[in-house]
């Protein structure tokens, strides 16, 4: 029964934190039942009261339980299914790599303040020359910059030489290039939406 209690007031409040126009329906619902509002505490003294006049009346039959079992495991699935159609995939084509020495080093950053110090997301796969193809899958909606590195030496980083000039293989998003050193996060960023999407990026080799 405790299992049925918890199960409950997991659904009644996980649906009080989704969207506006939830909300509203959820609110409805709550004054036909005689919640008052949406906090735990509300939820939590409507949902016990329930299950105890339930007990004492005898009326929370196996059949009944089990159909508010199925339905609450049918509403948290819903809500999971919401949650995962806001994020995407993307897949990254990094071209024209010329060797299979090393690594080749993806990293995806969410804004100019982290842009080539800390990624959201990095992958580290086997150089292959001419083509490597690199998958990130559960990346949220929005606008994030793009960087590769062919890590020949898989030092982990881009070793450049004098007046520091890189001296392996490097790439951004839109293929974009800076005037002197990399370019800016805009110049390298792209939209990912809430569809798979592939990006292609050309190594270059100075």
């Amino acid at each position: 029964m405790e299992g049925f209690y918890l199960l409950t007031k997991c659904i009644l409040w996980g649906v009080s934190s989704q969207e506006s126009g939830v909300r509203s329906q959820e609110s409805g619902v709550r004054r036909a039942v005689g919640v008052g509002d949406s906090s735990e505490a509300s939820i939590d003294s409507w949902v016990r009261g329930f299950f105890e006049i339930g007990r004492e009346a005898g009326c929370l039959t196996k059949k009944i339980m089990k159909t508010i079992f199925v339905t609450g495991m049918l509403l948290i699935a819903q809500l999971l299914t919401v949650q995962l159609c806001a994020q995407g995939s993307l897949e990254v084509v990094v071209k024209k790599v010329k060797d299979g020495k090393g690594n080749v080093r993806v990293g995806i950053f969410k804004d100019e303040k982290t842009f080539l110090k800390t990624a959201a997301w990095g992958k580290v796969v086997k150089a292959s020359a001419g083509e490597v193809k690199v998958l990130f899958e559960g990346v949220p909606a929005g606008t994030y910059a793009v960087s590769v590195i062919h890590d020949e030496n898989e030092d982990g980083e881009l070793d450049s030489g004098m007046f520091g000039i890189p001296k392996e293989g490097f790439g951004f998003a839109n293929d974009a290039m800076g005037t002197f050193g990399p370019p800016d996060f805009e110049k390298a960023s792209i939209k990912v939406g809430n569809t798979p999407q592939t990006i292609s990026i050309s190594i270059k080799y100075m």
